[in-house]
């Protein structure tokens, strides 16, 4: 089974509700799912959408090596759960990650209108 397909049906959806949620065609998704290879722009979207990396998709592997004490203390604890709390940990990492990302977007839209104010104040 492919890293796609264990992805899609973890998440309890079907090709075509993975493919309407990510605007790409169902048989793409399926071909993928079978070993025919997505053009770079569709894995990237795939990744993002699923908050893994492309090299994950593609089936290749970290070695241990490679990663932080963080990262291999996350992947060991997330191996020793049993598939429906994995789908929770996901869940809820992806949780997290939006609100980091909202919370980024709201720093830097601070920054921004700190920055048209300096610029007011210095052509007055």
């Amino acid at each position: 089974m492919s890293a796609l397909q264990q992805l899609r049906m973890s998440h309890g959806l079907s090709l075509e509700q993975l493919a309407n949620r990510l605007n790409i065609e169902p048989v793409t998704l399926s071909e993928f799912e079978n070993g025919i290879l997505p053009s770079v722009a569709e894995l990237m979207i795939i990744a993002e959408y699923f908050c893994v990396t492309t090299d994950f998709l593609l089936g290749l592997k970290f070695t241990f090596g490679q990663l932080t004490y963080d990262q291999q203390e996350l992947i060991s604890t997330y191996d020793s759960l049993d598939n429906f709390s994995k789908g929770l940990a996901i869940e809820n990492i992806r949780i997290l990650a939006e609100k980091k990302r909202q919370s980024d977007k709201s720093k830097s839209n601070k920054i921004i209108t700190v920055a048209d104010k300096v610029i007011f104040v210095n052509f007055s």
